[in-house]
């Protein structure tokens, strides 16, 4: 089996510099706290979503928020990870980063369905009335479209 040069070994200009993502490990840290304050603000809207359409509008700009927030954190960690994955800070950092993957989704765990328990026509009359939702009209048609699949809540807890 051939030798397998290291990383710092290979000329600079042929490496990805993933620093411009986070120059610093405190940037890092800064968006997982971000995060944490992030979803406090999202869990206000459990059990109210679909109240008004300014919850639903800012709900859905706040996980649309922390998703990017996600992707960054985990592309920095993967590709912090794959230049050399014998360093343990670097396998800590995609650790947490997949923790707080998951942490997210528990968040984002009441938003489909309660759009999918309320009325069509709701969410239709919500988008005519907020111009900010037509931007996540995609995403609402296609969460809609589950509806004649989807049990109710009972049901579904039973699955």
């Amino acid at each position: 089996m051939a030798n397998v040069a290291e990383r710092n070994a290979a000329n600079a200009k042929d490496q990805w510099d993933i620093n411009i993502m986070f120059p610093s490990k405190d940037l890092l840290e800064k968006e997982f706290v971000k995060v944490d304050t992030l979803i406090a603000k999202l869990m206000v809207f459990k059990g109210q979503l679909m109240n008004s359409p300014e919850s639903l509008f800012e709900a859905l700009t706040l996980q649309l928020e922390i998703a990017r927030i996600l992707e960054n954190v985990s592309t920095y960690s993967k590709m912090k990870l794959d230049e050399d994955t014998r360093i343990s800070d670097n396998q800590g950092m995609h650790s947490r980063a997949e923790s707080l993957g998951v942490k997210i989704q528990e968040a984002f765990s009441f938003i489909i369905p309660e759009i999918l328990a309320s009325d069509e026509k709701i969410v239709a009359d919500f988008m005519a009335k907020h111009e900010g939702l037509a931007g996540f009209g995609q995403m609402l048609d296609d969460i809609l479209r589950r509806k004649p699949h989807t049990l109710s809540g009972s049901e579904e807890q039973i699955l």
